[in-house]
């Protein structure tokens, strides 16, 4: 009846009776807590608090009592007034701006650095700048007097998600430069070491190139072609090591019979091959030199298939020597013993003789000599002789002699390797290398702009002349009948005047208007129609002279004394003509007629304005001619004289070659008119 009834107090006077048979330990203090606990924060996420605080209202943990001198103290320690009034104004994080920024500085890149403060402002400046850069919305904070506010909760979690995040992306970032770095490193290790075994393979090939000079002894002339700097004895030409199964190299190796040995040197030869009841010849064959043996083979065609048969083998301990002609040919024999001698046209013979020098271990040595004894096919001696031909391009071999032209010294070395071009930047002040900065280069001048000097020589392009130094003298200017260009002739043009026509423009001319006979005429019969009297037309102005090309002008920043031979100093304020721009960030100038090199960076790059270009004197106005104020003129004011006579008499005494003594009296008084007379007297023959 008790446990039935709705009054908790009789309830729980008659708690559930204990099950005997069950094992499970019954509910603790502790348990019966922790079950309590749950159901709270159950009952408190099922809701949407604001706001979370804990109060202790008495020591004696009492539901009912409340210490109010304890409570108090705690609100007001607690700041739960203060939250309430933020609360109710909309913002739920208050915080003074020296605690938000040592909170959060590390959110802006403006504000840290790899985790250092670097904000040299205020605080309140510090504080906006980092709500900005954390991209949270403008209605989200607001900067007070002292403190920064923000209206939600999100925001503060967000800021601190962020916060925490900012060491892991640090420490990310660390580790890729560090990857990056040891990535790096190991990457130029391999370099290093892939150069240096090129390099080390390449030095034990140039000692191999010295020895072959120190063998010849500058006893016999080289060939260009072996003196080049890239040459390098690499030996195997033939690619014997280092071949296919389907290559030319793989079927030498199988021919040779040399198995599995390294060969040092293989290349196409012309052995002396000796033939019946005939003289030997030169043929095509193939030489391939081993450590331990020396292999001829022959390359033969069976039914259009391409065959290799080995035609000799010979130990290297059986070469007695090696002997050469003191000219540049590539003739060697080699001498064997008890066994015919093999002669043969190698033209890389000094390589030949270095490999089995060195194969030998220094026991085959060189003979050189203008006639060289060997034993042929029947072991009979035979000299060959070597002459020299300069009408040959390439050795001859004739009947046991051999013809050949002169070739480098006997003393003649390889050239080194070219040096690499050293490139420096023009944003930055050049060193002072020599050979990093090109000398003026010095042309001579012409008279014009692409136009023939006096010596007939064409000039070049503007962008491609060199300005002439100063120092030079200038060419002496030629008569004036020498400077005018020749004229290409065009259609219908004659090049040559007639003689009579010459005589004609000589002629003077008279008022009956009989010069029509003078014109070539057949019948010397006058004009049929009269024409009015009119003045006769100015000569055409002379052409304006040709300007030379104008160069920039740069203004100097920067005082720069001269250091070495060719530099030109510079004064601050001062325009240099610029004649050449470097790459290299020196440019050729001149000022006071004196040219040198200057660093551009010690000049405006902005060009300086161009002066308006200064007109040519007016064209000189020349007299009627005598010839043309004497004619006769008739009561009607009409002039008889034909107009071509009238033409031609102009012509006549302005011309150089003029037989009357007032055109010579003019052409003495006006030196300039002979051009003038030249050209007049062109456009005369293109009318005829």
């Amino acid at each position: 009846l008790c446990k039935s009834s709705r009054d908790v107090f009789l309830q729980n006077l008659f708690p559930e009776p204990l099950a005997e048979d069950s094992k499970k330990r019954p509910p603790t203090t502790s348990d019966r807590i922790k079950h309590s606990a749950n159901e709270l924060v159950t009952k408190l996420m099922q809701s949407q608090p604001s706001y979370i605080r804990t109060i202790k209202p008495n020591e004696n943990k009492s539901p009912s009592e409340f210490n109010d001198k304890r409570v108090l103290h705690q609100v007001k320690y607690l700041g739960l007034c203060e939250n309430i009034r933020i609360r109710r104004a909309g913002f739920a994080y208050r915080q003074t701006f020296e605690k938000f920024v040592e909170r959060f500085y590390l959110l802006s890149s403006k504000t840290s650095y790899a985790g250092d403060y670097i904000w040299t402002g205020s605080a309140k400046d510090a504080c906006v700048q980092i709500l900005r850069d954390t991209e949270i919305a403008p209605e989200e904070w607001q900067i007070g007097t002292t403190k920064a506010f923000i209206r939600h909760p999100e925001t503060l979690w967000a800021l601190e998600n962020k916060r925490d995040q900012y060491w892991h992306m640090m420490a990310t970032r660390i580790q890729r430069a560090w990857r990056r770095h040891m990535a790096h490193k190991h990457a130029m290790a391999t370099r290093i070491q892939r150069y240096w075994r090129r390099q080390r393979q390449h030095i034990e090939l140039l000692k191999v190139r010295e020895k072959g000079h120190n063998l010849l002894g500058g006893r016999k002339e080289r060939r260009r072609a072996s003196l080049i700097s890239c040459r390098v004895y690499t030996g195997d030409y033939l690619r014997l090591n280092n071949c296919g199964t389907q290559s030319r190299g793989y079927l030498l190796r199988e021919a040779s019979a040399v198995g599995k040995a390294s060969v040092v040197f293989s290349c196409l030869i012309d052995l002396l091959v000796p033939r019946s009841m005939r003289s030997a010849k030169p043929m095509e064959r193939y030489l391939v030199v081993t450590k331990n043996e020396l292999c001829i083979i022959e390359e033969q065609r069976n039914n259009h298939l391409l065959t290799y048969v080995l035609e000799s083998k010979t130990p290297v301990t059986s070469i007695r020597d090696l002997a050469m002609s003191p000219y540049q040919d590539g003739w060697t024999v080699v001498h064997l013993e008890n066994q015919p001698a093999l002669v043969m046209d190698c033209c890389i013979k000094t390589e030949l003789l270095t490999w089995l020098n060195t194969v030998s271990g220094g026991r085959i040595k060189l003979q050189v000599n203008s006639a060289i004894t060997y034993n042929n096919k029947k072991m009979k001696a035979t000299q060959i002789k070597f002459a020299k031909n300069e009408s040959l391009s390439r050795s001859v071999f004739d009947k046991k002699a051999v013809y050949v032209k002169t070739g480098e010294p006997e003393n003649s070395r390889s050239n080194p390797p070219p040096r690499s071009k050293n490139v420096q930047s023009s944003s930055s002040r050049p060193t002072n290398q020599r050979n990093a900065r090109p000398w003026p280069q010095v042309n001579p001048r012409a008279n014009g702009n692409g136009v023939a000097n006096g010596n007939g020589h064409t000039r070049p392009p503007p962008q491609q002349q060199q300005r002439q130094p100063a120092q030079q003298p200038q060419p002496q200017r030629q008569p004036a009948q020498q400077q005018q260009p020749q004229r290409q002739p065009s259609v219908g043009h004659k090049t040559q005047r007639r003689p009579s026509e010459a005589q004609a423009a000589a002629m003077p001319v008279h008022s009956s208007g009989g010069y029509g006979a003078a014109q070539g005429r057949p019948n010397g019969g006058a004009v049929s129609a009269p024409v009015r009297n009119q003045p006769v037309p100015p000569p055409p102005p002379p052409p304006p002279a040709v300007a030379e090309p104008r160069h920039p002008r740069h203004k100097a920043l920067y005082d720069f004394p001269p250091q070495n031979p060719g530099e030109l100093g510079l004064e601050a304020g001062v325009v240099y003509e610029i004649m050449d721009k470097n790459d290299n960030g020196w440019w050729l100038g001149v000022r006071g007629g004196v040219e040198g090199w200057i660093p551009s960076n010690y000049l405006n790059p902005d060009p300086e304005p161009e002066a308006p270009p200064r007109r040519g004197p007016p064209a000189p106005v020349l007299p009627v001619p005598p010839a043309m104020r004497n004619n006769a003129v008739n009561g009607n004011g009409v002039q008889q004289a034909d107009s071509v006579a009238q033409l031609a008499a102009a012509l006549a005494s302005r011309s150089p070659t003029g037989a009357t003594a007032n055109g010579s009296a003019n052409a003495s008084a006006r030196p300039g008119m002979n051009r003038f007379a030249q050209e007049d007297s062109d456009d005369e023959e293109a009318w005829e």
